[in-house]
Parts: structure tokens; C-alpha cells; sequence
């Protein structure tokens, strides 16, 4: 077969310093020459902060991965990925396949700033609208003075752009904002999106969908079971079969170990969606030739053919 590609990872990225704890809270950016907001973070790159890790990159190796788009998980604008190979027997040279490989977005703040704004999902979704109609307004030759962060967010706006948006509800959302700045996404979540499948197809999204199904419920000790809600069970009984009803609606969406405790859990939760209906085909497509699709690098990984990189798995 050939290798998985992992979507959505933070492997190689060295951890950004934390911003240090104050009690005094901070209104004005602490960047000049960068957007007024400094959980706008759109010229971070990562390969700034790359730093192989052949111990970590085991871990996806023996799950079955031989690459990976990887990226700062840090901020709202997070900058561009970059696409590398998963190969300890070989140098930086060969494991880099690209060096701008996707532009990311979350609605999650930086820990690099202290900045009190946004304060919640709403301000989150207001300050990304903003942020790029802000950058369209840069592009025109408004502004009097320089912005890096807004340069860069037009510079990189040719990339695949990625956004982690989590549940269903926040799919809709997300996707909403993306049609008000004139961007298709590529929405990271939707592992509850069994229970608005038909509002979830409707956005066009391609997704890339955690596997992070809930473990069963010890409800043998009366006393437990009190604290399992209904909704608990639902979501324990109805999570493995969501990646059959996106396949069966038809909906693009990629695996991302996101969330596992570790990659090697990723087999067990695909055996756990193939007895809800998903074919061993389906699961693999979602891991090889779907992710390349979706991040543009058919050409390099996805299948074993002529001209392509001997990236496979016996």
C-alpha cells in the first residue's frame, strides 16, 4: 500500500516561548509592524520552527504514515505548513517535500501573547473576518505604513487554506465566514457531523476529520453510571459510523490522528468505523489519495506510480 499521509500535524515544530503569566491585562499588540492583534500570527512559517524529531516521527512510521503536513499550532492566523517526509534514515534534504505547504487558521489564541482580545467565538469569528478584509483593503494601497502579518496573509493566499473548527455547529460557522472573505476552506473537525450531515454536505467543505471515538462506559458500578448522561451514550453509540454516512453523502474528508493518544490507536479506530460500514477501501482512501487531493501534492504521495516518491508500507 501506499503510505498514510497525515493532514493535520505538529510534528518536527518547535514549541513557541509562552508568553509569561501577568495579571495586569494587555489591550495594545506587543509587535510593531505586525497586525494590531497578536493572535494574527499569519508570517509565522514553519520553517522557522522545524526541528526534527526521528523519535516522534517513529510513532507515525510504525502506525503506517511516511509523511506529513505539519504546522505551528499556535494562534488564529497560524502562517503556512510545510509538507515533509517521515524518514529517519536520510536528511533534511530529501524529508522537506515542501516548504509552503498549506495556510492556517483556528479559532483558538495565541499562547505567545498576553493580548486580552478575543475573549470568546464570536469576537474570534469577528476578528478573523476583519483580519481579511483588513489584508484586501492592505492589498489596494491604503495603508501608511507596513504590516508583515497582513503581507503575509495576502502573499500566501494561493495555498490551501485550513481552518480547526472542531464540532458541526462550528463547521457551519467557520464555512459561513469563509463565504463572507471569499474563501472555500478546508474545515479540520466534524467528528460529530453524523448529526447534521445534510447542513454539513451543504457547505462544500472538505474535511479532515479526527477518529477520537469515545472508549465504552464502565457501567457495571451503579453508582458510575449515574454520571453517564444520555448524550454521552448517543455519542458513544453513533461516532463510529460518522465516517460512513460523510462517505455515503458524499462529503471529502481526509483521517487525521488529531486527538489519539498516539498513532497507534489510529487502526483500532478505523476497525472500530469498518464494523459501522466503512470498507477497508474507503478507510484507505481517506489516509492515502483523499489527503493528497486535498493538499495538493497528488503528484509527490498518495499512490504507487511511475514518476512518484517510493513512499509505501508492506
Amino acid at each position: 500500500y501506499p503510505s498514510f499521509i497525515e493532514s493535520y500535524g505538529d510534528i518536527a515544530m518547535k514549541p513557541p516561548q509562552r508568553a509569561s503569566s501577568s495579571r495586569v491585562a494587555q489591550y495594545d499588540e506587543g509587535r510593531k509592524g505586525y497586525y494590531w492583534n497578536d493572535h494574527i500570527r499569519a508570517e509565522q512559517s514553519a520553517m522557522d520552527h522545524y526541528e526534527y524529531d526521528e523519535k516522534e516521527a517513529k510513532k507515525y512510521i510504525d502506525a503506517g504514515f511516511g509523511s506529513m503536513q505539519t504546522h505551528l499550532h499556535d494562534g488564529i492566523a497560524r502562517g503556512n505548513g510545510m509538507f515533509i517526509a517521515l524518514e529517519n534514515n536520510s536528511t533534511d534534504e530529501n524529508r522537506i517535500l515542501k516548504q509552503e505547504s498549506g495556510n492556517f487558521f483556528s479559532l483558538s489564541r495565541s499562547s505567545q501573547t498576553n493580548q486580552t482580545y478575543p475573549t470568546s467565538l464570536m469576537g474570534t469569528l469577528a476578528l478573523l473576518r476583519q483580519t481579511h478584509f483588513d489584508a484586501d483593503w492592505y492589498a489596494k494601497g491604503h495603508a501608511k505604513s507596513k504590516d508583515l502579518s497582513l503581507e503575509a496573509l495576502n502573499a500566501k493566499k494561493n495555498l490551501v487554506q485550513i481552518i480547526e473548527a472542531g464540532n458541526k455547529r462550528n463547521i457551519l460557522r467557520v464555512d459561513k465566514l469563509g463565504d463572507r472573505v471569499g474563501k472555500q476552506f478546508v474545515i479540520v473537525g466534524g467528528e460529530d457531523a453524523y448529526e447534521m450531515i445534510d447542513d454539513v454536505k451543504a457547505t462544500n467543505a472538505a474535511l479532515i476529520v479526527p477518529v477520537n471515538f469515545p472508549d465504552a462506559y464502565d457501567v457495571s458500578n451503579p453508582y458510575l453510571e449515574d454520571f453517564v448522561n444520555l448524550g454521552d451514550m448517543r455519542e458513544w453509540k453513533q461516532a463510529p459510523g460518522n465516517l460512513m454516512m460523510l462517505t455515503k453523502a458524499g462529503i471529502t474528508y481526509a483521517i487525521t490522528t488529531k486527538d489519539l493518544k498516539s498513532p497507534g490507536e489510529l487502526m483500532k479506530k478505523s476497525k472500530q468505523a469498518m464494523e459501522y460500514g466503512l470498507t477497508e477501501d474507503q478507510a484507505l482512501a481517506a489516509l492515502t489519495t483523499t489527503p493528497a487531493s486535498i493538499l495538493k501534492v497528488s503528484n509527490m504521495v498518495g499512490t504507487l506510480e511511475k514518476g512518484k516518491l517510493a513512499n509505501f508500507i508492506m
